[in-house]
């Protein structure tokens, strides 16, 4: 096995990341972003959603929200 086949995520991939703004979370994305990841150019994207965009307790809106932005 390669290296890049070991990789678990890859610049091309789409990437869900929950609290976006908060501390934890806008630090994620930010740390992403600066290794390349969530690429456009490579199909790639980082997905964030806000409370009033994707209410995380409610299992049907999860799998709709998740079907549209697979």
């Amino acid at each position: 096995m390669t290296a890049s086949q070991s990789t678990l995520i890859t610049p091309a991939d789409r990437i869900y990341v929950a609290g976006h703004r908060g501390m934890a979370g806008s630090a994620i994305c930010r740390a992403l972003l600066r290794s390349g990841y969530g690429d456009p150019a490579q199909g790639g994207a980082l997905l964030t959603a806000t409370r009033q965009e994707l209410d995380l307790l409610d299992p049907s809106a999860v799998a709709a929200w998740f079907a549209t932005n697979k």
